[in-house]
């Protein structure tokens, strides 16, 4: 399926769910919904704050977006990521398949590097899961240590100490 017939059909399950929540599909909502669907990684409520203000075509309040954000979740558009120091979202792109994704994270500035496991996914796939029926839909896997930007940053200032 093309990118623009599956958020064709995001955007139409999220008028759905706020129709059937008794909520307005405002224009407003509308454009964070396009916005955060142009996003190819992950990102935060600030990333997305900042796209929405980027574009010129609308004006979107910081707190319409942080308000929306939950509507999005709760609609199954995007997936809420918590870490240690930062939450992240990401669009669904896919449901159908199980998707295992590695995150590093930085414990010192708070980068998350994202990556495809196939590995992951092969073994998250052969075990058996009595409690989640039929199947999971999606794994993840969190390293968390200290980037090697910030490794270097640390051993430039041990040396400058010493």
């Amino acid at each position: 399926m093309d990118k623009e017939k599956h958020d064709a059909r995001l955007r139409f399950a999220f008028a759905s769910f706020l129709s059937a929540n008794a909520l307005r599909f405002t224009p407003e909502r509308s454009h964070i919904l396009n916005v955060a669907l142009s996003f190819r990684r992950a990102f935060s409520a600030l990333e997305l704050l900042e796209a929405c203000q980027d574009d010129d075509s609308m004006r979107v309040s910081r707190a319409t977006v942080f308000n929306s954000l939950p509507l999005l979740e709760r609609a199954g558009i995007i997936r809420r990521i918590a870490f240690d120091r930062t939450v992240s979202y990401e669009v669904i792109r896919q449901k159908l398949q199980l998707r295992a994704r590695q995150h590093l994270v930085c414990t010192e500035c708070g980068k998350v590097r994202r990556l495809q496991t196939p590995l992951l996914s092969a073994w998250v796939g052969s075990q058996t899961y009595r409690d989640f029926f039929p199947s999971p839909e999606s794994a993840l896997l969190t390293v968390q240590g200290i980037c090697g930007k910030c490794r270097r940053n640390k051993q430039k200032n041990h040396k400058k100490i010493t």
